[in-house]
């Protein structure tokens, strides 16, 4: 019979030659990347996205403010009674992520209630964790039983990772966490 010659040497240049094609058709891909993985380049993203939400976060004014000192007396300490308080609990476990205040804002004036916001964002919360609390504003009196919507978790989001939208704590934590890097002379990954 014929002799049929094929053996390793006869496959490595075909595949040699395949993967220099495969590599030089990735590089133009890589190019991008490269800058978006040096330190400045993080850390210049991390200010801008904590900047941004410290700006949206902290307005110079919210709401309307109560103008007669009597008044504004009366509400801080009503704010701050320790009774006729209802805890909203979460359905989700996870980190608070993001807060709808206008949404809020407005369920609680239609609603015509009081609210506190018991946890920080960004707060790990589990199922049953106690997020707002509310009582009925000082215009009416407290009901014995809750009187108002049970729709309070719609204007929360619950997620599995922290954001900087709204938990601006974060924001700083990870400019801070990137300076201690840099700083610290066993770590070098610029």
């Amino acid at each position: 019979g014929a002799a049929c010659w094929f053996g390793p040497g006869a496959a490595v240049p075909p595949g040699f030659l395949r993967s220099l094609g495969v590599v030089a058709a990735l590089l133009p891909f890589t190019r991008p990347i490269a800058p978006a993985l040096h330190t400045g380049t993080i850390v210049q993203h991390s200010y801008e996205e904590t900047s941004e939400a410290i700006n949206d976060l902290f307005p110079d004014r919210f709401g309307d403010a109560i103008d007669d000192p009597q008044q504004l007396k009366a509400a801080l300490h009503y704010a701050s009674e320790q009774t006729g308080w209802h805890p909203v609990e979460s359905t989700q476990t996870g980190y608070l992520q993001r807060i709808n205040t206008d949404g809020l804002l407005a369920w609680a004036k239609k609603n015509r209630v009081v609210l506190k916001v018991e946890k920080d964002m960004g707060s790990f919360v589990g199922v049953k964790t106690v997020l707002f609390s509310v009582r009925s504003g000082m215009e009416r009196p407290d009901p014995d039983e809750v009187d108002w919507p049970d729709d309070l978790m719609n204007y929360v989001s619950i997620g599995r990772n922290r954001n900087i939208g709204q938990d601006v704590a974060y924001g700083i934590q990870q400019l801070v966490d990137i300076a201690l890097k840099a700083l610290s002379p066993g770590i070098n990954d610029t």
